[in-house]
């Protein structure tokens, strides 16, 4: 199991059959390999992955994905990362404005968003129709992936180290931070959605799994 941190953090847990290429208009960083957290943090919009590779695709400055074979997402955890530090016996499902550790399931979702915001002060980004900075999206026609757009600087890619995992960084506007997230997920009939305050100094904000279960001799994140 590995985790994709917001902070922000990701993890799959089904099984499947199809093949994915990188389009000739995509730029890959490394190659197939185990997924790890990625990390949102507060400051400026930070997405890290773990050591294990660089799975970062960039299209244009403004627009990344990552997408590994056999992954998914499953649950967010808010000031918390799922498998490690969130409550877990029992789970403790997030509210709409949650206020302390809590995780919202997606496993069943057909799709969801993650708005985030940067602003000067969190007044900026109050609700009900928070500015989106940097959105994160995800539908079940095509599970493995995750789509990253910018919607006002361009990002930069740091590639991975010995010490820590590949980066993709929001250029900061200047006097801003990031403020806060807008995780709305669609179920059934009606989206529900959730107001994440990134706390200053709570790291990770946000974290969703994004993990592989296979079986017989595939290999997660093979191409």
């Amino acid at each position: 199991m590995r985790t994709i941190t917001l902070i922000c953090a990701l993890f799959l847990l089904t099984s499947c059959t199809h093949n994915h290429k990188v389009a000739n208009d995509q730029t890959p960083f490394g190659g197939p390999g185990d997924s790890s957290p990625i990390k949102i943090s507060d400051g400026s919009i930070l997405i890290t992955q773990g050591i294990h590779g660089d799975h970062f695709r960039m299209f244009d400055p403004k627009h990344a994905g990552i997408k590994m074979r056999f992954y998914q997402p499953y649950t967010f955890g808010y000031l918390c990362t799922t498998g490690v530090d969130c409550p877990a016996t029992p789970a403790v499902p997030c509210t709409a404005s949650p206020t302390a550790k809590c995780t919202v399931d997606v496993s069943a979702a057909a799709s969801w968003g993650l708005s985030l915001c940067e602003g000067a002060t969190s007044s900026a980004c109050a609700a009900p129709t928070p500015p989106v900075t940097v959105l994160m999206s995800w539908t079940n026609g095509d599970y493995e992936s995750i789509d990253i757009l910018s919607n006002v600087n361009p990002f930069t890619v740091q590639k991975a180290t010995a010490a820590i995992g590949a980066q993709l960084h929001h250029t900061l506007s200047a006097g801003s931070a990031l403020q806060s997230g807008t995780l709305q997920v669609t179920t059934g009939a009606t989206p529900v959605t959730y107001t994440l305050a990134c706390l200053t100094g709570a790291n990770p904000c946000v974290t969703v799994d994004y993990s592989c279960h296979i079986s017989g001799n595939a290999k997660c994140g093979e191409n």
